[in-house]
């Protein structure tokens, strides 16, 4: 993460997300419940980009309890259906 430009830290109470001012996240701590985006429960010690968003542009996130919160830049040809 040294070389990172991390904009934004959420804190949640077993886990961090730190948001790149490029879009990208990057996250560390209790998987429990999938509220690292990962696809699984495990714990991780040392920070994984999340590459759940490739290709969007994460421009905000925050932590809770046991859960996170994306928002996310929706393309201007984004068709809500």
């Amino acid at each position: 993460m040294e070389e990172k430009k991390v904009e934004h830290l959420a804190f949640g109470r077993s886990h961090v997300m730190a948001l790149e001012r490029s879009g990208q996240v990057h996250c560390w701590g209790d998987g429990k419940f999938g509220c690292l985006g990962l696809s699984d429960n495990k714990r991780r010690a040392a920070p994984v980009l999340l590459s759940y968003f490739e290709g969007q542009r994460v421009i905000d996130v925050s932590c809770g309890d046991q859960f996170t919160v994306f928002i996310v830049e929706v393309p201007e040809d984004f068709n809500f259906g």
